[in-house]
């Protein structure tokens, strides 16, 4: 999720890769603690200047002064999901011998 949002801000926003470094801990871990049914209703807030990361709902007041990079996730997570439905998933395929029961041997 979080790369997704760094390719969009880098795509969209015209935003450096070199400027998403110093966001990116804080940015994979922001996104660890939601579930994407939440994130979909949120905004991801990037500050550079202060080196901050935060979420906003969407439609909220813009959270300070300070210029900002806001990406909506709606879209991001839209994109996510219609590739991983779209992706060819491989299919466990036989095993090229038979199954043999393994049977253990006590001491004594």
């Amino acid at each position: 999720m979080a790369t997704a949002i760094a390719k969009r801000a880098v795509d969209l926003g015209g935003v450096s890769i070199g400027r998403l470094a110093p966001l990116a801990s804080q940015l994979f871990a922001l996104c660890e603690q939601k579930a994407w049914p939440q994130l979909e209703r949120l905004s991801a807030v990037l500050f550079f200047r202060a080196g901050q990361v935060s979420f906003i709902e969407q439609g909220a007041p813009f959270p300070g002064e300070e210029p900002a990079v806001v990406i909506p996730m709606e879209p991001v997570i839209r994109e996510l999901r219609e590739r991983l439905l779209a992706a060819d998933i491989e299919v466990q395929s036989s095993l090229a011998f038979p199954p043999v029961a393994v049977v253990s041997r006590r001491r004594r």
